[in-house]
């Protein structure tokens, strides 16, 4: 593909995500840390799985908004999304149907449309175990979701199911088609998988993160456990732990050409069991989005000077330098605005930045040694995935070790 050509279909690219973070929203760190990874990887739009926050919070966080949703059901384990500056200004609703399922509603094609003509609706399927303690809950979870799906998709230009399936639908079989499914799907199908797939036979609707060719450790959506003893020489276990796809972005089966790339990304910075699935969607071909200018202004931490002297010492060092350079024959306004010009030069020489303040929030990770050390644990994440066999069992537990020191500091 020409560079050009590539550069225009980046730009014209939506990445819309679904992550179950497995809790700690209401932590003003987990909120950071949060943003952050959805900055990095260009998200716009993303639903969230267990946040384990049963309280209808918005917060505005440095490159988008968060929105934490409320419940009163008793299996309710936490809903909510977040949304990028770009398309912030297009969200025309957002609304919790069930306890499993919420709806976001976005003025993406029409402007001037009341309703929103693209719906993302973000779910949390019952797992196999809640299924065994009530074996009608899958089968009401479903109903209830057909009833939404066909509702939102009521004047929809276009229409997302995201979320944390809880269901293996595997790898596809020769009896099933590509109607549903892609080849690239893992492991062996489930009684919540067989569900899942007569909700897209019905729906028309397509995997799309089983479409696309990629690692096992970017197909597979959570991890934990030992594989029991019978499965541990399978190919599908080689890494250590289990390793399932069960979280998907669900789109109608004539949309599937929009979408460029579907994978799971783990190693980020909020911890865990889960990875965080991304679809690539050519949605900006299809509806114009305006660009969100960002400012760079970064402010030196003056309050330094009263507390540490070598800084201060340092300080006025630069300052009596640069004053050495002011011509005593100057006038008034000239020496004003050179002075100005001098504290400001002295203390990019010598000063670290300060907390950067978003929102009336502290923002923790502009700190140079969390930052380093954040990107260290990160580090020793992404190498004990890539680690296998039992010649690598010493290295892996040393790292594994590592890792937990630096998560204490």
């Amino acid at each position: 593909m020409p560079k050009e050509k590539k550069i225009k279909r980046i730009k014209a690219t939506t990445n819309i995500a679904t992550w179950n973070i497995n809790g700690y929203l209401r932590d003003p760190v987990r909120r950071e840390e949060l943003a952050k990874d959805m900055i990095e990887r260009n998200i716009s739009i993303a639903g969230l799985q267990e946040t384990r926050w049963n309280e209808k919070v918005t917060i505005t966080e440095t490159g988008g908004t968060i929105y934490n949703l409320s419940h009163g059901g008793e299996d309710y384990l936490g809903l909510g999304f977040y949304i990028s500056k770009e398309w912030e200004p297009r969200l025309v609703s957002l609304k919790i149907v069930t306890s499993r399922i919420a709806v976001a509603r976005f003025s993406a094609h029409n402007e001037n449309s009341r309703r929103g003509d693209m719906a993302i609706i973000n779910i949390y399927g019952p797992t196999m175990m809640r299924r065994t303690e009530n074996p009608g809950i899958t089968e009401a979870f479903y109903n209830d979701l057909r009833k939404v799906y066909d509702m939102e998709k009521q004047g929809s230009t276009s229409i997302f199911v995201i979320g944390d399936f809880n269901s293996k639908i595997g790898l596809r079989t020769h009896e099933d088609d590509d109607e549903f499914m892609g080849k690239y799907g893992k492991g062996e199908r489930n009684d919540n998988g067989e569900d899942l797939k007569d909700f897209l036979e019905i729906t028309k609707s397509y995997l799309a993160n089983t479409h696309f060719k990629h690692r096992d450790h970017h197909v597979a959506t959570w991890h934990g456990g030992r594989p029991s003893r019978n499965y541990r020489r399978r190919k599908e276990h080689a890494s250590p732990g289990i390793h399932n796809q069960i979280d998907y972005i669900v789109v109608p089966k004539r949309e599937i050409n929009l979408i460029t790339d579907a994978r799971a990304y783990n190693c980020m910075r909020v911890r865990s069991d889960h990875s965080m699935v991304v679809a690539s969607v050519l949605l900006q071909a299809l509806y114009k989005l305006k660009p969100v200018k960002r400012g760079t202004f970064m402010k030196r931490n003056m309050g330094l000077l009263r507390t540490d002297e070598i800084l201060r010492k340092n300080y006025e060092n630069k300052v009596a330098e640069h004053l050495a350079e002011l011509s005593e024959e100057a006038t008034a306004n000239v020496r004003y605005n050179h002075l100005k010009r001098i504290t400001k030069l002295a203390a990019d020489e010598t000063l670290p930045m300060a907390p950067r303040k978003t929102y009336g929030k502290i923002r923790f990770f502009d700190d140079q040694e969390i930052k380093r050390l954040s990107n260290k644990q990160r580090k020793l994440t992404r190498n004990l995935y890539r680690l296998r066999g039992k010649k690598t069992k010493m290295k892996r537990k040393r790292i594994k070790t590592e890792e937990t020191t630096f998560s204490k500091k």
